[in-house]
């Protein structure tokens, strides 16, 4: 059977949550955003530390995921190989999914998306870094899981919210590093009015402190916050 690895968006934009910028703006130094899936790969860049790829919502995961609620009531969590998510990551992905429930007979789709995230992203590591471990993350959250700016001790993190609003991050110029490092609040930590966030379905590769010759200069972000009322956010993560 072939498996299509990346499932056709819908023309419309992806909604935008509502707070931080999403929309458009001049360039910022050390972040690339594009409409393609070729962005991503530019955070093998020295001068990258942001990856973002602006794509659209996927109708079939909408409709899949509006249609049966996932559950994941335990969060997901497995090690994986970069090498093996290069060579086939349906494979991969197939029996740590089905451990969390999720099935290709209900989601078809999102199973189908999460898998050529995952291939790419593997593709990525075993060009630039080797055959690196993967940690692979699936969580169901209703709270805010990481709710001060920080930096990661990854090498690389790839996140997609499928549902619920996206991470927040900030341009590198807007970060004061000092107040970083010393425990400082997010108001000083952070020029407020230049926090941005991605939006819904869209992909963003963090590059951590552990990244080769990164260190001190990893990519700064948060947890969004979380309404009341709402469905819990939807997030996968791929960590290296």
């Amino acid at each position: 059977m072939t498996t299509t690895l990346f499932a056709e968006p819908t023309p419309a934009a992806s909604p935008r949550p509502a707070g931080a910028r999403t929309a458009p703006g001049a360039p910022e130094p050390g972040v690339v955003e594009g409409a393609c899936p070729d962005a991503l790969d530019r955070i093998a860049d020295a001068d990258v530390s942001l990856a973002i790829w602006r794509r659209a919502a996927v109708a079939g995961v909408e409709r899949e995921l509006a249609g049966r609620e996932p559950g994941l009531t335990t969060p997901l969590r497995r090690q994986l190989a970069a090498a093996a998510l290069a060579l086939n990551a349906v494979d991969a992905l197939a029996t740590p999914l089905a451990e969390a429930g999720l099935s290709p007979d209900t989601h078809p789709c999102w199973l189908a998306d999460m898998a050529a995230l995952a291939q790419r992203f593997g593709a990525l590591l075993a060009a630039r870094l080797g055959d690196v471990g993967v940690t692979l993350r699936l969580e169901a959250l209703s709270e805010v899981a990481c709710p001060r700016f920080h930096v990661d001790q990854t090498r690389l993190r790839l996140l997609c919210s499928y549902r619920g609003p996206g991470t927040l991050w900030l341009p590198p110029a807007a970060v004061n590093r000092q107040a970083l490092a010393t425990g400082g609040n997010n108001d000083v930590i952070a020029d407020p009015l230049r926090v941005q966030q991605l939006a819904p379905f869209w992909v963003g590769i963090f590059k951590g402190e552990r990244y080769p010759g990164n260190a001190g200069r990893g990519q700064v972000h948060r947890s969004p916050p979380v309404a009341d009322g709402e469905p819990p956010r939807l997030l996968f993560c791929l960590d290296a």
